[in-house]
C-alpha cells in the first residue's frame, strides 16, 4: 500500500512539472511546433513595437534638433546685427548724429536756425 501512495506523490509532483516518469526515469515533453510557432510570432512583436518605439524616439529628437538648430541661426543672426550696431555706435559719425538729433547740440562754427512756426 505504501509503495502505491509513493508513486501517486511521485507521479502527481511530475505531472505538474510536465514531466512524466517512464520506466523510473524523468522524461521531458518536447516542445511542439505551435510552441515554437507562438514564441517566434511573440518575439517578432515585442521587435516590432520596440523598433516603432524606438523610430518615434528618433523622428522626435531629429524635429528637437533641428528646431535647435533653427533657434541657433536666429540667434547668430542678432549677434550680426547687435556687432554691426556697436561697430556703428563706436563711429564718429554715430556720436555726432546722436548729439545733434537727441541733444540739439551744434559744432563749433556752425549757425543753428530756428523755425518761428514750432
Amino acid at each position: 500500500m505504501s509503495n502505491y501512495y509513493y508513486v501517486d506523490t511521485v507521479d502527481f509532483s511530475y505531472q505538474r512539472m510536465n514531466v512524466r516518469l517512464q520506466g523510473g526515469f524523468r522524461v521531458r515533453r518536447r516542445a511542439t511546433p505551435k510552441f515554437w510557432l507562438f514564441m517566434i510570432f511573440t518575439t517578432l512583436v515585442v521587435f516590432s513595437i520596440s523598433f516603432g518605439v524606438l523610430q518615434h524616439r528618433y523622428a522626435q529628437g531629429a524635429r528637437q534638433l533641428e528646431a535647435i538648430h533653427e533657434y541657433r541661426d536666429e540667434l547668430i543672426l542678432q549677434v550680426r546685427d547687435l556687432n554691426d550696431a556697436l561697430d556703428y555706435a563706436q563711429t564718429d559719425d554715430y556720436v555726432i548724429r546722436t548729439a545733434r538729433d537727441q541733444l540739439g547740440l551744434i559744432m563749433p562754427g556752425e549757425v543753428r536756425y530756428v523755425n518761428g512756426a514750432s
